[in-house]
């Protein structure tokens, strides 16, 4: 699960709930950012249930569309349908118009 919040400077930041069998490794992966810039403002390691702080996470915004589908936005956008479930806390596919997804 992810909350997206924007702080006084309009920073995107990130609090990321660390789920069963994650690494740094793996969560830094999903958000295209090192293991040390996890570690820099966080703790060294992690564990289940945890809450990571990753500051100032530009991702590019989609709104979603009539017809759109997670398959069809996937294609138009360039990016798997795995990237954009993470990004978004979404557990289906289910999208709805007008819905924003971080890509």
């Amino acid at each position: 699960m992810s909350i997206r919040i924007s702080n006084y400077q309009n920073h995107k930041n990130i609090f990321y709930v660390v789920k069963n069998g994650e690494t740094l490794e793996n969560i830094a992966k999903k958000f295209g950012v090192s293991k040390k810039y996890i570690q820099k403002n966080n703790i060294e390691d992690v564990y289940m249930g945890l809450i990571i702080f990753l500051p100032e996470i530009n991702f590019k915004s989609y709104v979603v569309q009539p017809f759109d589908t997670l398959s069809k936005i996937a294609e138009k956008l360039n990016v798997t349908i795995e990237d954009i479930k993470i990004k978004n806390g979404l557990e289906s596919d289910y999208v709805f118009v007008g819905q924003k997804l971080y890509i």
